[in-house]
């Protein structure tokens, strides 16, 4: 991520902190239309991908952003969004070219932030394992369970150059240290407790948006309740 703002800074005549300060606006558009894209790749029409390019704009990804200055986490959101995107779109087209364009993003998001790679790496794990199922019990569309297959060997062989390249012992992956300490019954007890701190103290109260979250909880049941390939997907994230 640093490096990309070093570039932007050098191919401009703006000085660093121009640039740190004018960055959030074009991280912000940026933002905007990787969301776009994903909603419109994902297979919907063009009026829901305008709506949820406009509920992004009141986001938390946007107001942390802005309250915290987490540029990086930025960054990696829109990397995030394209390459999920376009693996949604492979996996509806059986097309090893979208592949070849979702693991040019799932690079550049391990190498912009390496903790949003190791979330969405567990989460095509699970939807995997749940397509490889699918394929055991009726036999067809073995497609999609080997391209998130080659996506997930491709991504975890460049982890782990790069944490050779950072002196970093080669089997470390965050993901695991992550489920280790935090998958348990016993956050499940402290649930209440945890979302009071994360909505209430975490981050200025910025992850605080009572009208989203009630749209997210109708979402989550109505794609909890649909069989397309991308409702799936948001079900197993």
């Amino acid at each position: 991520a640093l490096l990309m703002l070093f570039s932007w800074w050098k191919m401009t005549w703006l000085s660093a902190r121009q640039l740190a300060e004018f960055s959030f606006i074009l991280l912000g558009l940026l933002l905007l239309l990787a969301t776009y894209l994903f909603t419109r790749l994902s297979g919907f029409n063009r009026f829901y991908a305008s709506l949820t390019m406009l509920f992004s704009v009141f986001s938390f990804h946007v107001t942390v952003g802005m309250y915290a200055g987490l540029l990086a986490n930025w960054i990696s959101l829109i990397f995030l969004y394209l390459f999920e995107g376009f693996v949604l779109a492979g996996l509806k087209k059986n097309s090893w070219r979208f592949c070849a364009v979702a693991l040019i993003f799932q690079s550049l998001l391990l190498f912009s932030h390496a903790n949003t790679w190791n979330m969405i790496t567990g989460i095509l794990g699970v939807f995997f394992l749940f397509l490889f199922l699918e394929w055991l019990t009726k036999k067809e569309n073995l497609f999609r369970p080997l391209m998130l297959l080659v996506i997930i060997i491709v991504g975890v062989s460049l982890n782990i150059l790069r944490n050779l390249s950072l002196g970093i012992e080669p089997e470390t992956f965050e993901a695991v240290d992550v489920a280790e300490s935090c998958v348990s019954l016993i956050n499940i007890k402290d649930l209440w407790g945890t979302l009071i701190f994360s909505l209430g103290s975490h981050m200025g109260i910025s992850f605080m948006n009572p009208i989203l979250y009630f749209l997210a909880g109708l979402g989550g049941l109505a794609v909890a309740l649909d069989n397309r390939l991308v409702s799936r997907f948001f079900t197993v994230s």
